[in-house]
């Protein structure tokens, strides 16, 4: 079962937050679109996805910790 969350902004497509164009390139290409998606997965996991650059990695991380949810990554 997938996890839920309550915030909004978590379902919402990564152009629309922000996020660069090759995040959002890869991403889409790799069948993620939102950060709730990629909250389903560790950040470990996706380290290991092809294209997915510890750049990006980051990105993704400082997203989460600026918008407060930062301890959602990883399981809680």
């Amino acid at each position: 079962m997938a996890k839920q969350f309550n915030e909004p902004f978590l379902n919402q497509p990564f152009p629309e937050l922000g996020f660069g164009a090759e995040f959002c390139a890869v991403t889409e290409q790799l069948g993620y679109f939102t950060p709730a998606d990629l909250l389903q997965v560790s950040t470990g996991y996706l380290r290991r996805l092809p294209g997915f650059s510890a750049s990006l990695l980051l990105e993704y991380v400082r997203f989460m910790e600026k918008r407060g949810v930062g301890d959602y990554l990883d399981g809680f």
